[in-house]
């Protein structure tokens, strides 16, 4: 249970019972969460996805409840979430570009302290209304402690590929990777997405 890990101070609507583990990076964990089932709760305006990202092998009470994603779902779990990932502050160090948002030069003990802490979240998504897959960050270093999600940046179109192997991408050298097989042909393809534009590339792997 999600509980035997981690601390959630008030979390009285028990969002956190049936929580579900998407992806995990040098400590931090993302996680989905379920609100409780109730006959008030199902078909009353569009579905959203509920996350959460925690360190729970640092800090039982670091949880931090994220805000809705820019999309809807079609139903009351997560098949519209194609691919996530989760970026830290030392991710953004072992580029050569960096982030100043995340990694600032001068800095003292709280705000390194600080930098530790910081985390982005990166999803990528299907748009039921015209088929693409869509790329969107939230940023826990954003003007006051993260403010929201960026703007959906429209990508492949999703419905000839599927995915192949984890949802959580694999994070390197400032890109996050998935794999994918196209419909017809059956040919394998590596996503790249990079974690600073959000822009994605298709690269056939010859077989």
């Amino acid at each position: 249970a999600f509980y035997s890990f981690v601390t959630i101070d008030g979390d009285d609507r028990g969002l956190f019972h049936l929580a579900r583990p998407l992806a995990a990076r040098r400590g931090f964990l993302l996680a989905r969460l379920l609100q409780p089932y109730s006959p008030g709760n199902r078909g009353v305006g569009p579905n959203k996805l509920h996350l959460a990202v925690c360190r729970p092998l640092l800090d039982r009470r670091s949880t931090h409840l994220l805000p809705p994603p820019p999309f809807n779902m079609d139903d009351y779990l997560d098949n519209n979430l194609i691919g996530c990932a989760i970026v830290t502050a030392a991710d953004h160090a072992a580029t050569t570009a960096g982030d100043a948002s995340l990694l600032p030069v001068d800095v003292d003990h709280k705000q390194q302290q600080d930098q530790q802490s910081a985390f982005q979240v990166l999803l990528m998504y299907k748009d039921n209304n015209d088929g693409f897959a869509y790329a969107c960050a939230y940023s826990s270093a954003a003007p006051g402690g993260g403010g929201g999600w960026t703007a959906p940046v429209k990508s492949y179109l999703a419905s000839r590929y599927t995915r192949c192997g984890p949802r959580a991408g694999l994070v390197a050298h400032g890109i996050v990777h998935w794999l994918f097989m196209h419909y017809q042909n059956h040919q394998i393809y590596a996503l790249k997405l990079s974690m600073d534009t959000l822009h994605a590339t298709l690269t056939e792997i010859p077989i």
